[in-house]
């Protein structure tokens, strides 16, 4: 454990940030290390990098990461409006709408209402989700609502959601503009709405096409291994079928597993300790006025505790996917079964359909679920090279494409705006 963080020190002081950036996809350990060497800021210098957008919008819960983001918030507008690759334009959407996490900044977030119209307006569907994915952690604030009605009276941002939830093929957009307008609304609707949104949401467009991307990789390759024996007539086609089906599924599960779930668990966890963060200093803030003694919470003061409980759950999920491996790995070896058992290929079909060579028949690997190593691995590390987008992504932005064939946003990027920096205390007036 210790020579991995060498590692990343070492990483920081050399100004290696890539490498660092590539371990922090990872482990969370990386957020102390940017903290401790103040790093946020060069990383915002690597954008419109998809690996460093996705980084930094994992990191939004820690205060290193989101002044320093928040500061540059028009100047990643402007990048997500002259996006080149789905990556970018993928990674930079999901930057923005973190950006309404950040509980101190909600507010402030407001004095952009006009960049949002625009960015609701284009005719780009990441900037709309972006947006609208803002707008829902804004509205769901109940300190701020008498802000959202103001923000009501004074544009018709609402009208444009509302032609967004009508139009768009998204279906992120779609299910975060219904979430807008129901907060706006007045709705009895609460943080635990955009929670149930953000789940569902990551269930259509990450672990649906991460579970056929798997299932239909490892199903082809088992099905190509199985061939030269099903041809010959040795291994049937219905128990070649059989085992395909099954390490498909298999496959898939633990891609799901240690991929798009293990990010949502640690999407939870990093919201309630934002939730968590956010009352600490509330309280400390109303002892300090008030001038009574109040025992803070140390938790709070640095990053050490929540990345140390985030890295014990992704150690424990690599070491069980890593442990799921090597089981489908071990070899199986004919079984002589009692006399009183009966027949088991009868009495229990599933025997000789997933596990053959328990009962001596002729098949193409003796593992206990052949074919899933190679599959996987070779996945899971085109998945992080390839990191910023998803195959719904990929789908989203073709369907930009087949009906606006010259895709023009509505930013005007000469602007005064992009040097305001909303996490001063006493931000500077424009003329």
């Amino acid at each position: 454990m210790g020579l991995l963080a060498n590692y990343y020190e070492a990483l920081a002081k050399n100004g290696r940030l890539d490498l660092l950036l590539l371990f922090g996809m990872y482990d969370e350990r990386v957020y102390e290390v940017v903290d401790r060497h103040h790093l946020a800021d060069a990383i915002v210098k690597m954008l419109p990098s998809p690996r460093a957008a996705l980084f930094l919008a994992r990191g939004m819960v820690y205060d290193c990461v989101s002044e320093v983001v928040i500061r540059d918030f028009i100047k990643i507008c402007m990048l997500l409006s002259r996006y080149k690759t789905v990556e970018e334009g993928a990674s930079l959407a999901e930057l923005i709408g973190s950006c309404g996490i950040p509980e101190q900044y909600r507010m402030n977030m407001f004095n952009f209402s006009e960049t949002y119209r625009h960015m609701i307006l284009s005719k780009s569907y990441f900037p709309q989700r972006s947006v609208l994915r803002l707008l829902s952690y804004i509205f769901c604030d109940d300190v701020l609502s008498d802000a959202v009605a103001q923000l009501q009276y004074k544009s018709d941002i609402l009208n444009h959601v509302n032609k967004v939830y009508v139009d768009t093929p998204d279906f992120v957009s779609w299910r975060f503009s219904v979430r807008v307008m129901s907060l706006a609304g007045g709705y009895n609707e609460d943080r635990s709405d955009v929670e149930y949104t953000e789940a569902l949401t990551r269930v259509v467009t990450r672990t649906l096409p991460e579970f056929f991307v798997y299932f239909t990789a490892t199903f082809a390759y088992a099905m190509f291994r199985h061939y030269p024996r099903r041809v010959r007539g040795i291994t049937p086609r219905w128990l070649a079928r059989h085992r395909a089906l099954f390490s498909a599924t298999y496959s898939a599960i633990l891609g799901v597993y240690v991929n798009s779930y293990l990010e949502y668990r640690i999407h939870k966890h990093r919201m309630l300790y934002e939730l968590r963060k956010s009352q600490e200093y509330r309280r400390r803030r109303g002892a300090t006025k008030r001038g009574i003694e109040y025992h803070e919470n140390k938790y709070f003061d640095n990053l050490e505790g929540v990345t140390r409980r985030v890295y014990a759950m992704q150690t424990r999920a690599y070491g069980i996917t890593g442990g799921a491996l090597l089981l489908s790995m071990l070899p199986l070896a004919p079984v002589k079964f009692p006399k009183w058992m009966g027949d088991v290929a009868w009495r229990h079909p599933f025997v000789p359909r997933l596990f053959p060579a328990v009962l001596g028949m002729h098949t193409a690997s003796r593992c206990l679920v052949p074919f899933v190593f190679a599959p996987f691995v070779t996945l899971t590390i085109a998945r992080f090279n390839g990191w910023g987008a998803t195959l719904y992504d990929r789908y989203v932005e073709c369907r930009m494409r087949m009906w606006y064939r010259k895709v023009e946003v509505a930013f005007d990027t000469s602007t005064d705006v992009a040097d305001v920096d909303i996490t001063k205390d006493s931000p500077k007036k424009l003329f």
